[in-house]
């Protein structure tokens, strides 16, 4: 706060915290509400009702990319989903760090050593019936195998078409 209100820039170690832990914020709020829908019952899911309003807000503003801490990698704060995929990793579009599907940093061309710090968050991914399933759990549980969807044979049978679609630009 003292830098702020003298004018002093922030390095950009500290500056990439401060967001990341804002960021944090909304995920905190979520958590919160998210227990208070579930707790209120059925009732908590209709129209009007002062929770589904919060509960609807506070959801979609989390998925919001200033709200969301891990899409953002320890990188200097560089946006991953713009990445290139090489192998089993994905590599920043700005500062050319590569992050394996652990979440750790495989590779940085231009440096000898790696931080140990350069870990971000990564998910269990499912590809089933042409499909690309990311398990998220809240409490980071493992994914129930039961859940997971069956295979339809006639996904991959040859008496369909596959369809291209273009999105509206």
């Amino acid at each position: 706060m003292e830098a702020a209100q003298t004018g002093e820039t922030l390095p950009m170690d500290e500056r990439i915290k401060m967001r990341f832990d804002a960021s944090r914020v909304a995920v905190k709020c979520a958590d919160a509400v998210n227990a208070m829908f579930i707790a209120c019952g059925a009732q908590g899911i209709h129209r009007g009702h002062p929770l589904n309003r919060a509960w609807l807000d506070i959801n979609a503003g989390r998925t919001h990319v200033a709200n969301n801490p891990f899409k953002f990698g320890r990188n200097m704060g560089g946006d991953l989903s713009g990445g290139k995929v090489c192998g089993n990793s994905v590599v920043c579009p700005f500062h050319l760090w590569s992050w394996g599907s652990d979440g750790v940093c495989d590779d940085i061309p231009y440096a000898k050593k790696i931080p140990d710090k350069a870990v971000i968050k990564s998910w269990p991914v499912l590809e089933r019936n042409g499909l690309v399933m990311v398990w998220q759990d809240s409490e980071n549980n493992a994914p129930i195998p039961g859940q997971e969807p069956e295979e339809l044979a006639d996904w991959y049978s040859d008496a369909w078409t596959d369809w291209e679609m273009r999105a509206i630009p």
